[in-house]
């Protein structure tokens, strides 16, 4: 069963002409079209203009009248697929917005289980559609080795969904909290992932509400290309040996004790801390670093936690030039905690035992695993979850 209702899938996709100008780039902005799907062959720059626009961009070169290659139409109905999983409003274009459009449109309405005449029925409102002899030929082709049952399979009831953006912008204004100390505290210290890597070999947990959030800009900000090759990266993680069922337990210990951040009386870690590299840094960049996770953020700060004062990331007791008001990472847990439940109980209607939690690592967040975790607690199975 799709994720996607037909009525949300026609307002996601926007089937058009060739662009032309920046004032048409200007109106695509502002119609809310994050993403953009080149058909036309014959403009061997327009994708990179669309690109430096701020788009992102796939392009799939077709001659007019033509077809694409197979292979590369697979990998363009993926981006296309894994634009709309994330939210993104995508525009599909050729010169004209009529056959080479209408082609892709039409290929990807059938590899989402619709038949032909069904999938002709959703373009009638627009002009995408095939036109010539092979267009056609392909398509009837394409419906063949999809097996099209002739009905649809999508989902036709209305999503329903969390509004997040609450939820995100609380926990944004914890981060701005976080830039703010930072500014203060050390004004001279790079940064992690943006001048250092320092902290991209440690294994980090994340809250609920910090996993959603990271997994929900990754889809918005960072290129699909990218981003696949991230997931490849963080898919390996799992392969390695998991730490003793009774180290993972406790919500807190896992986020801020002794895999996040050695003990202040121990300066090396745990040998499942160590990680090859973060999936998300890549020659010393974190590809996330704009709305990277707090504790990546916090990296090298004076902090307390646990009635302890500490340089966070080493383990060593302050300087005598610390700050007199290091970061509270326990009021910032204990707030991480509060919104995460919260967000919990608003995903499955039902209020949470006072011992569920919600971690996951970093590594299952970018390579999306943690949603299986999420699906137990959407099942009420909070015994996964004690804390």
């Amino acid at each position: 069963m799709s994720r996607y209702p037909l009525t949300w899938i026609t307002e996601q996709l926007a089937a058009g002409h060739a662009p032309m100008s920046h004032a048409d780039l200007e109106s695509l902005r502002r119609q809310g079209v994050d993403a953009i799907l080149n058909l036309c062959a014959e403009f061997c720059d327009l994708h990179e203009i669309e690109e430096k626009a701020g788009f992102e961009i796939h392009y799939l070169p077709t001659d007019d009248e033509g077809i694409p290659d197979p292979t590369a139409l697979e990998r363009a109905l993926d981006w296309l697929n894994a634009c709309l999983f994330t939210g993104k409003k995508v525009l599909v274009h050729c010169r004209f917005g009529i056959g080479r459009t209408g082609t892709v449109l039409t290929a990807f309405l059938l590899r989402r289980g619709y038949a032909l005449k069904e999938a002709r029925k959703i373009l009638e409102g627009s002009r995408a559609r095939p036109e010539s002899y092979v267009q056609w030929k392909m398509l009837r082709r394409y419906c063949r080795r999809e097996g099209s049952p002739g009905v649809c399979r999508f989902d036709l009831r209305e999503r329903s969904l969390v509004d997040l953006s609450p939820y995100f912008s609380e926990y944004e204004e914890i981060l701005r909290e976080a830039d703010e100390v930072f500014d203060r505290q050390a004004p001279d210290l790079p940064r992690c992932g943006d001048g250092t890597d320092a902290c991209c070999r440690r294994l980090l947990y994340l809250q609920l509400v910090e996993a959603v959030h990271l997994n929900h800009r990754m889809g918005k900000e960072i290129p699909w290309d990218e981003r696949l090759r991230a997931v490849e990266r963080a898919a390996t993680f799992r392969k390695r040996p998991a730490p003793p069922p009774r180290e993972r337990t406790g919500i807190f210990a896992a986020l801020f004790g002794r895999y996040a951040a050695p003990p202040p009386d121990r300066e090396e870690p745990r040998r499942e801390q160590i990680l090859t590299r973060c999936p998300l840094s890549v020659d010393g960049r974190c590809l996330a670093f704009p709305f990277r996770p707090l504790l990546c953020r916090i990296h090298g700060l004076c902090v307390r936690y646990d009635g302890r004062v500490f340089c966070w990331g080493s383990g060593k007791g302050p300087a005598e030039s610390s700050p007199s008001a290091p970061f509270d990472l326990d009021d910032v847990r204990r707030r991480l905690d509060r919104l995460s439940r919260r967000l919990l109980r608003d995903l499955t209607g039902r209020e949470p035992p006072d011992t569920a939690g919600l971690v996951f690592p970093l590594p299952d967040v970018v390579s999306g695993a943690f949603a299986r975790d999420c699906l137990y607690a959407l099942e009420g199975r909070w015994d996964v979850f004690s804390r």
